[in-house]
């Protein structure tokens, strides 16, 4: 049964009157977890503007001990769930329900924010007209090496609002969400894309971009998406398809662009690359069943005019992939794609995704 290290009822007043509630799901996160913890204490907009929602995922090191500890130095910001291993997606899926505060954002467990993240978020002038406010993001190490920066177009139009794929570097209108039944596919693969493409569907031009970069996405290589990422298993194919098919089911509630389509095209080409090791014969066999995933939504996605056309806010790199792909799958020649498959994973590019 769920524990509540601190006893938190809907409509209490100490939570009612934060501005955004942070959402972490934690499991066996003890190595980086104060690090996190301490980004959102030290956060410049003060103790009074937030409140952390931190679900320990039925995590079998010391996580729990760590955010006990923070709970009793911060018991009006800090408030814990101590529950059975349901998974992030699930996790996050049902503390969203039970937000009180007018906005939340996600935190994972081994990220952390700049000091002036929410500070950021919640200070933009025209917060009352919008449902989202989306920031860049940086890729660094653990120990601070900053990989890459991906600082999106301030165009809330064309390929603009979807530049920055993830769910963590949002402020979402907690109501909107609700009532949308915004929510993460229950997977260990994508759920964070799913979010950010199903967010965006839904909020329609109600988005705010930012071209800070506060949020703080560290490489841990030995996290456990990682891990199943470099490897070939059925597991993590059957995971990346079910999440291209369960985005195009989603795409029909809402009113798609050519951007929102050519987002999904370029989503399904980035997962055919993510397993790091596979043979020429799973390649194509995987190849298929991904463009089979997206076939339902037609030719809107696979005949999209964006594929040869520069695309503002994404690398050149990816639009080629994604043009090498499709033409690769109309000549029925996928098998011979993982030559370059295997070179662009050896780049630079590459290594820092």
């Amino acid at each position: 049964m769920d524990q509540w290290i601190q006893t938190w009822n809907k409509g209490d007043e100490s939570v009612g009157t934060k501005e955004v509630t942070i959402i972490m799901p934690v499991y066996n996160g003890a190595a980086f977890l104060q690090r996190a913890l301490n980004s959102v204490v030290d956060q410049s907009i003060g103790l009074d503007a937030w409140v952390l929602l931190a679900v320990n995922d039925g995590s079998t090191d010391n996580s729990l001990k760590i955010l006990q500890s923070y709970h009793e130095r911060y018991p009006d910001n800090i408030l814990v769930i101590d529950q059975q291993n349901r998974g992030a997606a699930r996790t996050r899926n049902e503390s969203i329900l039970k937000v009180e505060t007018e906005w939340l954002t996600f935190l994972d467990q081994d990220d952390y924010y700049d000091r002036n993240h929410l500070e950021t978020l919640l200070t933009y002038p025209h917060l009352t007209e919008v449902d989202l406010v989306i920031c860049g993001i940086k890729r660094v190490l653990d120990d601070g090496t900053v990989l890459r920066s991906v600082s999106p177009p301030r165009q809330a139009v064309g390929f603009g609002r979807w530049s920055t794929g993830y769910a963590w570097n949002r402020l979402c209108r907690t109501s909107y969400l609700i009532e949308k039944n915004v929510c993460f596919f229950d997977s260990l693969y994508g759920e964070g894309i799913y979010f950010s493409y199903v967010s965006n569907l839904a909020a329609g031009s109600r988005i705010a971009i930012l071209a800070t970069k506060t949020y703080n996405w560290v490489l841990n290589r030995e996290s456990v998406s990682q891990i199943h990422y470099r490897l070939l298993t059925p597991e993590s194919h059957r995971g990346f398809v079910a999440m291209i098919k369960q985005m195009v089911v989603a795409r029909r509630g809402y009113d798609p662009d050519v951007y929102a389509d050519y987002f999904l095209l370029s989503i399904m080409v980035y997962c055919m690359f993510l397993p790091r090791s596979r043979s020429m014969r799973s390649f194509a066999a995987y190849s298929r069943a991904m463009f089979a995933a997206v076939a339902p939504a037609g030719p809107a996605v696979t005949k999209n005019p964006l594929i040869f056309r520069k695309v503002d806010g994404l690398p050149i790199i990816d639009q080629y992939l994604v043009a090498f792909a499709v033409v690769a799958h109309t000549l029925h020649v996928l098998k011979f794609f993982i030559p370059i498959m295997r070179m662009v994973q050896k780049t630079k590019w590459y290594q820092q995704h």
